[in-house]
Formats: structure tokens, sequence, C-alpha cells
């Protein structure tokens, strides 16, 4: 039974199969990311407050991205902070996180025109080019093209304020330098952290980040993709260990599997949070997530089953 499986498998997972494949994992998200960018300019979510708008402190920007949060604070039960968007920027970050993010965005002055998720947005497309460049080929060594790029839109479109941690995680892979590398990897970190804020601001993290479900799906994303990049270190820096070198691999595929399951969770069971009302941003369960579970079942199967037919129709 196995035999034949494994046959069957050989005969479906073709290099054609897998060119359309690849095509369509990174093509796609490329496509919606620039009509994520096209929908944000049309009709922008949460548009004031603007960057430009507010004071801007060099020194404590929590104060003003955070304003709800001080040293008397003791209700947790909801985010004080602006949040991230093409509008503005906030959250309880570290300072050289607002200072990245006030650069690419130009201080707001430009806006529309010129804001924080185009920057990212060409920044990515460079990374997406320099990712390819790196992982040629359309075998499971290609993998991380595709990872990246669903991470990647899935950040675009729902959390855009950890796409510096992605970035700069993702540019560890560039290096052949060690150091280099570990630099990069520990500002993926820093960054994510309220390093230089008030201490109510950690206490924030602690009480209330920590305890919010949406926040878990892109932590394990960002947690994965970090994990690759520092797994790839470690296999460079000890290409004659047998395990060490198949320690990516294994786990550019469990993080493949994360970010399928995420994409998939996040369309079958939550509506858009942002327009349902009194969600308050927050997760909610669609009311026809049964309805979405058989469509995923039947587009998957569809899918498959036209690869099959196109493969018996042109064989090698």
């Amino acid at each position: 039974m196995m035999d034949r499986l494994r046959h069957e498998a050989s005969l479906w997972w073709t290099l054609d199969v897998r060119k359309i494949v690849l095509t369509f994992s990174v093509g796609w998200p490329i496509m919606l990311q620039g009509l994520e960018l096209l929908s944000m300019y049309l009709s922008p979510i949460y548009p004031v407050p603007l960057l430009r708008d507010r004071a801007w402190s060099w020194f404590n920007p929590w104060q003003t991205w955070c304003p709800g949060l001080g040293p008397s604070t003791i209700d947790f039960s909801r985010d004080y902070c602006y949040g991230t968007n093409m509008a503005h920027i906030g959250g309880p970050y570290s300072i050289m996180w607002y200072w990245a993010m006030y650069a690419i965005a130009l201080g707001g002055r430009y806006y529309p025109a010129w804001n924080d998720l185009t920057g990212m947005f060409l920044i990515n497309m460079a990374f997406m080019i320099g990712i390819r460049k790196k992982y040629p080929g359309y075998s499971l060594s290609a993998l991380p093209n595709a990872l990246y790029a669903w991470i990647a839109v899935l950040f675009m479109a729902a959390w855009p304020q950890i796409l510096l941690s992605l970035f700069l995680t993702t540019s560890s892979l560039f290096s052949k330098r060690w150091w280099i590398r570990s630099i990069l990897l520990g500002s993926a970190i820093a960054f994510r952290l309220p390093i230089g804020a008030p201490v109510w601001i950690w206490n924030f993290i602690w009480r209330y980040s920590l305890h919010n479900p949406w926040n878990y799906i892109p932590y394990g994303l960002t947690g994965a993709m970090w994990l690759y990049a520092f797994a790839s270190m470690l296999k460079d820096h000890n290409s004659s260990n047998r395990w060490m070198a198949r320690l990516p691999g294994m786990i550019s595929i469990a993080a493949g599997l994360l970010t399928a399951g995420s994409l998939i969770s996040l369309w079958t069971f939550y509506s858009d949070a942002f327009g349902v009302p009194g969600t308050g941003g927050e997760l909610a369960i669609a009311p026809d997530y049964a309805f979405r579970i058989i469509y995923a079942i039947c587009l998957v199967g569809a899918l498959s089953w036209l690869a099959w037919f196109y493969r018996k129709r042109h064989p090698k």
C-alpha cells in the first residue's frame, strides 16, 4: 500500500507541478500584498490620528502612541496603544522600533502618497527577490520562498508592526559572517521588546499582550521564521554535523505547516474582526465556519484533482 502511494505521489509531484505550486505560492502573496496596499489607500482602517499630526518624541514615543498607559494603570483588559497602519504607528515596542518606523514613514509628512506600509511593501519585494536568488530551484530547498511570502502577506494585512522583526530575521540569511547574523537575530528580538520604555509598558505586555489570543498566531509565525534563520546559522557554522545539516529543512517544513494552518484557521474560523460590530478588533467566530470548512476541503480537492488530471493528460 505504501509503495503504491509513493508511486502515485511520484507521478503527481513532477517538475511541472512543482513549478506551478512554487509560482502560485510566491506570486499569490505578492498580488495579495499589492491589493492590501491598494485597499488601504482607498479605504484606510482607523485613519486617525495621523502620524504627522501628533507631537513626536525621540525618547518617549509611548507617551504619544500609548496614551492610556501610565504608572496608575490597573485595568489590563484592553489595548491602550493606537496600533500600526498606514496612517500612524504605535505599540509596546522598543525605542529602536519607533525610530525605524518613523524613518520609513518619513515622519508621515507625505501621507498618503508615502507611508510606512508603502515602504514596507518595497522592502518586502527586495527581500523576496533576494530569497529567490538564495534558494533557487523547485525542490524542498526552495520552501523558504513560499514560507517567507505567506508570512509577509499575513503580517502586511494584520500585523504590520512585526514586519521589522521579520526583515531583520530574514537579513541574517544573506550574511556569511557569524557575528553579523547573531546581531541581526538578536535585533529581531530586541525590536519587539519595549527596550527603553517605562516599566508600565513592560507590565502591559505581561498583563495584556501575552494573554491576548489574537497575538498567538503572529508570535508563532515570528518564532518559526526566527528558528529557521537560527538553525541555518548553526548549520553553516557546523556543516559537518549531519543532524545539524537537516535541522533547517525540518524547521522550514514545520513552519510551512504552521503558516498554512494559520491561514486556514484565520479564514475558516474567524470573521474580519474590524468588520464585526462590538468585537473591538478582537477575534470573532465566523457564523458560517461550517460552510467555510466544506468550501476549503472542496477547493483543495479540486486543485489536487486538476493537477492529477493534467499529469495524466501530459505524461513525461
